[in-house]
């Protein structure tokens, strides 16, 4: 079955598509057929032209104790709340030539609240819309997409100062196309993407952008292990609802070479010549030295380690920048049915309503268990340990512990039809809240995959 996610519940992610007014019962009742109505062919269930689209349905019925993620003392409204959420996804891929393909995701749901009638979007489905294509030309490589979405809740690699968790409507379209030619050891590559964000709440305006990129890339491998490069990288980003920033381009350009120096573990040595144009100000050529590691490596038969690392040195440290990263994961096979994962991270996230960035650190412990009792009851418990350390003058730096817990069963009723019934709790503890955030939530799910 597909992942659900999407459209689970107010808290987590989850899409919109265009504006659909006084339509929301139809496509309820459109969704809900979908799990009785014959398919037109096995695997298929429509053909639009050369399309053939596969499709699933699903129909959930969910009650939260914490419906928009509030602490108690931000409520200003009911908390708890029973839902239905009626979705159907629909997806193809095709090819249009001999070396062209073209690939359509399209999502649409409607939910309706018991509690809370104006978290309800019969008016404005939730919904998605993705188009991709890609072209081999003999040597050449053209790729263009387009997308078009509506999330709600704050995205977890956001850091918001103001530490807002009600939901957070925004609209994003992006547009995207780039082209990559090779031969022999040399590799041409350039991309544009433009991006457009906006929010439907006053409180989250402040981050409402647009961002414009347009990239160069030329590499030669002069042998098996060294290779000289070029890079161009050209990007504006404008925060329309603020007065106090810089609305041109900032430009970055370097040129160097890139050594492996083992390949087991994965060693890289890159130095190379950069210049920065920031705020209209070019700055001059520096040296930079960029160190990598990666290894994917079997400690045993159940225990494997993942990690990578990065550090970056440059000739003028400017000291807003996350120079060390890294990431690593140790995965433990306990049983056929079980299994544990340790994991620690360190990078750059964005900060809300700033052009400044965040050091985020995390740690991270998850258990999963299948089969608990009986056969497709499954078991999940993670701890999480976040620390966000703003890079701007005068914001604080927050440690956050997160623990969730999750109990699913799932049962196939037919071939195509699976009944899965959850409970999951979550609870949040920040060193800059006097409240903790929790919920629990139940939900009774059936999908039904055409």
């Amino acid at each position: 079955m597909a992942d659900r996610t999407l459209i689970e519940s107010p808290r987590k992610q989850y899409l919109v598509w265009g504006s659909f007014p006084r339509r929301g019962f139809m496509c309820l009742l459109s969704v809900t057929a979908g799990l009785v109505l014959p398919r037109t062919a096995a695997g298929q269930f429509m053909r639009l032209g050369p399309f053939d689209f596969s499709a699933q349905s699903s129909l959930e019925l969910v009650y939260s104790s914490n419906v928009e993620r509030e602490r108690p003392s931000e409520a200003t409204e009911e908390r708890k709340d029973f839902y239905g959420v009626a979705a159907l996804d629909l997806n193809s891929h095709a090819e249009l030539a001999p070396h062209t393909d073209f690939d359509i995701d399209a999502s649409i749901s409607v939910e309706r609240h018991a509690n809370r009638p104006d978290l309800d979007n019969s008016s404005r489905p939730f919904g998605s819309l993705r188009l991709r294509t890609g072209t081999e030309l003999g040597r050449l490589l053209v790729n263009a997409a387009a997308e078009w979405v509506r999330t709600s809740e704050s995205a977890e690699d956001v850091y918001d100062p103001q530490r807002r968790k009600m939901r957070d409507v925004r609209d994003r379209q992006e547009y995207s196309a780039d082209v990559k030619w090779e031969r022999g050891g040399l590799t041409l590559a350039a991309g544009w993407s433009f991006l457009r964000e906006r929010h439907q709440d006053q409180r989250y305006q402040d981050d409402d952008n647009d961002k414009t990129q347009v990239s160069f890339d030329a590499r030669w491998r002069a042998t098996p292990r060294v290779s000289l490069f070029y890079r161009y990288a050209n990007e504006m980003e404008d925060y329309v609802n603020q007065t106090n920033v810089y609305r041109g381009w900032d430009k970055t350009e370097g040129i160097g070479v890139e050594a492996q120096l083992l390949e087991r573990p994965a060693l890289t040595y890159a130095f190379c010549y950069e210049r920065e144009e920031t705020e209209g100000e070019m700055g001059p050529w520096e040296r930079t030295h960029v160190v990598a590691l990666t290894d994917t490596r079997d400690l045993t038969r159940t225990l494997a380690l993942t990690l990578s690392a990065s550090y970056k040195e440059e000739e003028v440290d400017e000291g807003n920048e996350v120079t060390f990263q890294y990431g690593a994961t140790l995965d433990h096979q306990l049983s056929r049915t079980a299994r544990q994962t340790l994991s620690a991270t360190r990078e750059p996230a964005r900060t809300m309503g700033s052009t400044k960035d965040t050091t985020k650190t995390t740690y991270s412990y998850s258990f999963m268990k299948d089969d608990l009792f009986i056969y497709n009851l499954g078991l999940s418990l993670a701890v999480t340990y976040e620390i966000d350390d703003p890079l701007e003058a005068g914001m604080e730096t927050e440690r956050k512990w997160s623990y969730t817990g999750r109990l699913q069963y799932a049962r196939n009723l037919t071939r195509h039809l699976e009944r899965v019934l959850s409970y999951e709790y979550s609870r949040e503890d920040s060193n800059l809240e006097d409240e903790a955030l929790d919920e629990h939530r139940v939900t009774l799910r059936f999908d039904y995959e055409f």
